[in-house]
C-alpha cells in the first residue's frame, strides 16, 4: 500500500472527486476538501464504499473566506505530521461581478489567493515529506490573456466571465512558476496542469456547443492523476501538463518573470504576510 498523503482541494465534484477515487484505489491516503459538509461526507462515503479499507479524511473550508482557510490549515497541522502532495484544484466561475471580503473580485480570491494562502500555510507540512509535490490546476484558457490584468483584481474593467476566469488561470501559472523559483534547491516538485474542457459543474450555463465538446471526468482527471503518481516527474519544476499529461509550453505571458514577481508581491501585501520557507 502507498502511504503518501494527498490533499485535494475541491474534491467533492468533477475531476477532483474522480481523482480522489482513483488515487484511493491505488492506496493513497486522501484528504478531501470541500466547502459543503454534506457533499464532503457523501463523497467520502462513496469512496469508502467503493474502496473498503481506504484511508479517507476530510477538511471543510469556503475558499472565499480567508479565516476559513486559516482554520483549515490549523486543523491540518493538528492532525498530520506531514502532507506529501498538495493538489490546488479548487476553481470557480462567476456570472456576475462581486467581491470577496478582502475587497478583491471573488474569482481571483477563490482561484488565486486561496491556493496561495493554503500553500504558504502548509508548506512546513510538505517540507516534512520526502515527496514534496505541489500541483496547481490551471487551464488552456490562460492563453486568452496576452498579459495579466491587474485591474481585474479589483473589478476595474468591464466584467466578462471568460476574461476574468482566464486571467485567474494565468495567475495560477504565474504563481506556479514563481513558486518553483522560491522553492528551488529544497527538493520540491511544482507542476501545473490542465484537465482540458471537461464535463463538470464549473459552469452550468455553458453553451450546447461547449457541452458537446466536453470530455467525461475520467479523461479530464488524467493529467491530475499522472501529476500525483508519476515517478518520472519527481524533482521537475515549472512545467505544464496538458490534458493528456504531456509536457507542453504555456503562453509567453506566463513566463514573464516581472509579472510573476509583481503578482506574488501584491498577493503577499493583500494577505499581510510573507510566503516563508524555513
Amino acid at each position: 500500500m502507498n502511504e503518501k498523503i494527498v490533499l485535494i482541494t475541491g474534491a467533492t465534484d468533477g475531476i477532483g472527486k474522480y481523482a480522489a477515487m482513483a488515487l484511493a484505489k491505488m492506496g493513497y491516503h486522501i484528504i478531501l476538501h470541500g466547502r459543503n459538509r454534506e457533499k464532503i461526507l457523501a463523497t467520502a462515503s462513496t469512496i469508502q464504499n467503493s474502496v473498503p479499507g481506504c484511508n479517507i479524511d476530510w477538511v471543510e473550508a469556503d475558499f472565499e473566506s480567508l479565516p476559513a482557510i486559516k482554520k483549515m490549515s490549523q486543523e491540518l497541522h493538528e492532525k498530520y505530521d506531514r502532507i506529501d502532495v498538495l493538489v490546488n484544484n479548487v476553481g470557480a466561475q462567476f456570472h456576475e461581478l462581486r467581491f470577496a471580503d478582502e475587497g478583491v473580485e471573488v474569482g481571483f480570491a477563490v482561484n488565486h489567493i486561496a491556493p496561495f494562502l493554503l500553500t504558504s500555510s502548509i508548506i512546513d507540512l510538505l517540507l516534512k515529506s520526502e515527496c514534496r509535490r505541489i500541483i496547481n490546476v490551471s487551464s488552456e484558457m490562460h492563453r486568452n490573456m496576452q498579459y495579466f490584468h491587474f485591474d481585474y483584481i479589483y473589478g476595474k474593467e468591464a466584467y466578462s466571465l471568460y476574461d476574468y476566469y482566464s486571467n485567474t488561470k494565468l495567475a495560477n501559472l504565474l504563481f506556479s512558476y514563481k513558486l518553483s523559483r522560491v522553492l528551488e534547491g529544497k527538493g520540491f516538485t511544482v507542476l501545473a496542469i490542465t484537465p482540458g474542457l471537461t464535463d463538470t459543474h464549473l459552469n452550468p450555463q455553458r453553451t450546447p456547443e461547449l457541452v458537446q465538446r466536453a470530455v467525461p471526468v475520467e479523461l479530464g482527471a488524467v493529467s491530475m492523476i499522472e501529476a500525483v503518481t508519476s515517478p518520472s516527474l519527481q524533482g521537475k519544476n515549472a512545467i505544464f501538463l496538458d490534458k493528456d499529461a504531456q509536457v507542453e509550453p504555456t503562453s509567453s505571458a506566463s513566463y514573464d518573470i516581472e509579472q510573476q514577481d509583481k503578482l506574488w508581491d501584491m498577493t503577499e501585501k493583500l494577505l499581510g504576510m510573507k510566503f516563508t520557507v524555513l
